[in-house]
C-alpha cells in the first residue's frame, strides 16, 4: 500500500436480501452471487426458521418462496428483481403445461399450495389441466394458481381481483 493511501475504517455492512419471486431471475441471481461471493452467500430456499437464525451471518441472503418479515431483519438492505406479471402468467402457462416440474404432474391432494384453480377436476394433475382446456382458460387457471405469489408484490391485489373476474385492471 502506498504512503498516499489512506485506509477507511471498517464499519460493519448491513447484510444484503435478495427477494427473489419464481420466475424473477432467481436461478440467475443465485448463480451470479455464488460465483462472486462463494460462502458470503446463502440461499435460504424453503427455510424461512434458517434464513431468521442465519442471514446476519452473510453478506448476501436470498429468498424465494417468502416474504420476510423485515422488522426482524436487523440492519439490512433489499434487492428484487420484478418482471412483467403478464408474462409471468404466459411464460408459467407454457412452462407449466409441459409437466417439466415433478408437482405439476402430482393430483392436486398431494400439492402443498391452497389455491388449487377453479377448472382444475380432482384426479387430474396441473399439466393435465392445462393441456386439456384452451389457451385462454389456462392462462386463466395460470392466474388464478399465481394469484397469492403476486401478493408480495407491487399491484398484486390488482393481479388477484383480475384472475377472479376475468378482466384486466389497470393497477
Amino acid at each position: 500500500m502506498s504512503e498516499n493511501t489512506k485506509q477507511i475504517p471498517h464499519a460493519p455492512m448491513p447484510t444484503l436480501v435478495h427477494c427473489g419471486h419464481h420466475k424473477c431471475l432467481t436461478v440467475f441471481v443465485d448463480r451470479c452471487f455464488q460465483k462472486v461471493l462463494g460462502g458470503h452467500f446463502r440461499n435460504f430456499f424453503q427455510d424461512a426458521a434458517g434464513f431468521y437464525e442465519e442471514h446476519p451471518r452473510y453478506a448476501v441472503t436470498q429468498t424465494s418462496d417468502f416474504l420476510p418479515d423485515f422488522s426482524r431483519l436487523g440492519d439490512y438492505k433489499i434487492s428484487r428483481f420484478i418482471r412483467d406479471p403478464r408474462d409471468l402468467i404466459v411464460s408459467g402457462y407454457f412452462y407449466h403445461r409441459r409437466g417439466t416440474e415433478a408437482w405439476t404432474n402430482q393430483p392436486r391432494d398431494q400439492w402443498r399450495w391452497q389455491n388449487v384453480p377453479r377448472a382444475m377436476r380432482a384426479d387430474e394433475t396441473y399439466a393435465q389441466l392445462l393441456q386439456r382446456v384452451d389457451q385462454e382458460d389456462g392462462l386463466i387457471a395460470e392466474m388464478e394458481f399465481r394469484a397469492p405469489h403476486f401478493e408480495s408484490r407491487p399491484g398484486g391485489r390488482c393481479l388477484r381481483s383480475t384472475a377472479a373476474t376475468n378482466r384486466t385492471t389497470r393497477c
